[in-house]
């Protein structure tokens, strides 16, 4: 434990020994000890016990701080993707992609991923700028993996809220659309409902989208990486 006070220096206790050939008690002292930070005296034996300031402490505290500013970035992109990821899903709704043309809501899908890269791109653009050092590929991807975390935190939340708030009968809309694909395909009638149910219940739903989330961020900051590391940025850009 680190003493509540510091020190620049001590002296040990004096040690008394006793000389067989003299009646007399010979006192040894040692000189005067400088010390750089804070000491801890423990005064058992003579001895001190010197404790110095604690460097890993230090490196935890900075390292921490840093890590704390890019999740402050990747908080703002992260909440940004989830926004317009519920904006897209609401249009995809109303342009009627969720009933007459469901078909084309896989490429729909697709075409949504262009903004949530280019909000990526910007996160570890604004990571850079706000970095002292050298911002390498690890800090562009570490970045981008915390974008992801909010995202497969927040997004199965906005996708609770539409299906809550906007269009009530989703999951059941797009279970009848795979079960109506399977049943195209030749597989059986209580086949192709079992399947189509479990995919689209709730929960399973859910887990995809968390799923999704997280496949998508991390391979795309592991590519968006490559191009954002050990490029300079003007602090005013």
């Amino acid at each position: 434990m680190l003493a509540p006070a510091c020190l620049t220096s001590i002296k040990t206790v004096p040690e008394y020994r006793n000389l067989p050939e003299q009646s007399t008690y010979e006192r040894s002292s040692k000189e005067e000890v400088m010390l750089p930070g804070p000491v801890c005296t423990d005064k058992v034996g003579g001895r001190a016990n010197i404790e110095g300031p604690n460097h890993f402490i230090v490196l935890w505290f900075i390292f921490s701080q840093r890590h704390i500013n890019m999740f402050k970035i990747a908080l703002k992109y992260g909440v940004l993707i989830v926004l317009f990821t519920f904006i897209w899903i609401c249009l995809e709704y109303w342009a009627g992609l969720h009933a007459d043309y469901i078909d084309y809501h896989p490429l729909a899908t697709l075409l949504s991923l262009v903004v949530p890269l280019l909000l990526l791109y910007y996160a570890m653009r604004e990571a850079k700028r706000e970095d002292d050092g050298e911002f390498t590929y690890g800090d562009a991807f570490k970045t981008g993996v915390f974008v992801t975390l909010v995202v497969a935190l927040l997004n199965p939340l906005g996708q609770w809220l539409f299906q809550q708030m906007v269009f009530p009968g989703y999951l059941e809309a797009m279970q009848a659309h795979a079960e109506a694909k399977q049943l195209a395909q030749g597989i059986d009638v209580e086949v192709a409902q079992q399947v189509a149910a479990e995919e689209y219940a709730l929960d399973s739903f859910l887990l995809r989208a968390v799923l999704g989330s997280l496949t998508a961020g991390l391979v795309m900051s592991a590519i968006l990486a490559i191009f954002v590391r050990d490029k300079a940025l003007p602090k005013g850009s």
